[in-house]
């Protein structure tokens, strides 16, 4: 019998009915896993995560068509100082600067009326923050499945600490995506004029995106995943088929490195 994955916005759920030789295959990768996350070995893991998530940074700042020389210049040398660096913190370092050099060129481009002066969460506090915490949440979720149907153990990450109560592996894995699924899209639909601040309302609890404007999110994210994976005939749980493939081929690849102990690059559309 094969494995079953269902997911939904609010998260996935996972169920197996397994034979006796998958169970035991699974519990030879998840000991491989745990090997590379508590040995030397995850240091590698990690530099290639921060790597996939600096190229992306690139990927979208070109579908921007941003002219930005200065902050391509600050990303390509933090992709460089990545190859230096020894410890988890000092990665996270580097993707946290280039982060906040991003979300600087963010301000200085979006329209006044988006009243946008930073990255902010738990809660979002502002329309463009609501619109990529939203965009955040479903690519976390949308990580689990294909990960734990591979037999990966979804609570042990590599860049992201391992802890029983979050997917570090999805956070892992959504790094190379988020750039151009989450921010992409956000500057095309504001390009567009398909996002707007009245989309999102603000509460005492924050600022979230209303049913209009996460139909918008959706939109854009399925449309970048034509873009990212390959045009697609089918949906498969309100997403294309090819997003799903590519998933999968990630997931299969993250497999192979971890049994072989030696980390290597598990985007394809970064490659």
């Amino acid at each position: 019998m094969k494995n079953t994955v269902l997911a939904g916005f609010r998260g996935p759920y996972c169920t197996y009915s397994l034979p006796a030789e998958q169970v035991q295959a699974f519990s030879a990768i998840r000991r491989a896993q745990a090997l590379c996350a508590l040995t030397d070995v995850r240091i590698e893991f990690a530099r290639v995560t921060v790597r996939e998530k600096l190229k992306a940074t690139i990927k979208m700042m070109k579908l921007l068509k941003w002219n930005a020389p200065i902050l391509h210049q600050h990303v390509r040398k933090a992709l460089e100082e990545t190859d230096a660096a020894e410890k988890v913190d000092l990665l996270m370092g580097i993707e946290g600067a280039v982060s906040r050099r991003i979300y600087e060129e963010w301000a200085l481009r979006l329209p006044p009326e988006f009243a946008f002066s930073g990255r902010n969460r738990r809660p979002p506090l502002d329309p463009v923050n609501a619109y990529i915490s939203y965009c955040n949440s479903i690519l976390y979720s949308l990580c689990v499945p294909p990960l734990a149907k591979a037999g990966l153990n979804t609570a042990v990450g590599f860049l992201h600490e391992p802890g029983a109560r979050r997917h570090s592996l999805s956070l892992d894995m959504a790094e190379g995506i988020k750039p151009v699924l989450s921010e992409y899209t956000l500057g095309l639909m504001i390009k567009k004029k398909y996002f707007s601040p009245d989309m999102a309302e603000t509460t005492s609890s924050g600022c979230f995106l209303n049913l209009q404007g996460r139909k918008v999110a959706r939109y854009a994210m399925k449309n970048a995943m034509y873009d990212l994976f390959g045009q697609s005939d089918h949906d498969r749980l309100g997403w294309p088929d090819s997003f799903w493939e590519g998933m999968k081929d990630y997931a299969e690849t993250l497999v192979k490195s971890v049994v072989r102990g030696k980390a290597s690059p598990a985007w394809k559309h970064l490659r």
